[in-house]
């Protein structure tokens, strides 16, 4: 038997969501819909964006409210000085209670601790990522690059990461197992 899905007006009927949020709703329905397997579909026409009021901002005396708290992952290929300034912004959604993986190289990973925030190795190794980019600085990589497989090992290198950042989005713990 197949599991059915909630729909908008059976979330809708939750007491916890504030009278407030019922109204940003029906504005909402004008330019939005919810598939059945829940897909959420926009129409942002002009005219439709128009209609559309501002969410109501979440007051924390409202009873049944709670604030709401989203699990954040911010993802970091590159250098320390790429690095830096998404630890400010980590810190400070986690300062405002929201829970903050920093998904990047195993190399930073104390950088990162030491900073109050959860880490996550997506694996690569950002020296060589550097070095490869410094080589290959334009938009195609030159002939002695392609004749030494370098383009081969780098596409697999890439592909390590992009399965990294997906397994910082998915897994526990800090992605460091089996390195």
């Amino acid at each position: 038997m197949a599991a059915t899905q909630p729909t908008a007006d059976a979330l809708l009927d939750n007491r916890a969501i504030p009278a407030r949020l019922q109204s940003w709703k029906k504005s909402l329905d004008s330019v939005a819909t919810l598939s059945g397997c829940g897909r959420l579909d926009l129409n942002l026409t002009e005219q439709n964006l128009a209609k559309l009021e501002k969410p109501p901002a979440p007051a924390l005396e409202e009873e049944g409210a709670a604030p709401v708290h989203l699990n954040i992952v911010i993802h970091v290929i590159g250098s320390r000085g790429d690095l830096q300034p998404f630890i400010v912004i980590g810190k400070t959604l986690k300062a405002d209670g929201h829970p903050v993986r920093l998904a990047t190289h195993l190399a930073f990973r104390d950088m990162v601790k030491e900073n109050g925030l959860e880490f996550f190795n997506i694996g690569g190794n950002p020296q060589q990522l550097m070095m490869f980019m410094v080589k290959n600085a334009g938009l195609l990589p030159e002939f002695k690059t392609l004749q030494s497989g370098a383009i081969q090992h780098h596409r697999r290198d890439m592909g390590d990461i992009i399965s990294g950042c997906w397994r910082s989005c998915v897994e526990t713990g800090d992605g460091t197992q089996g390195c």
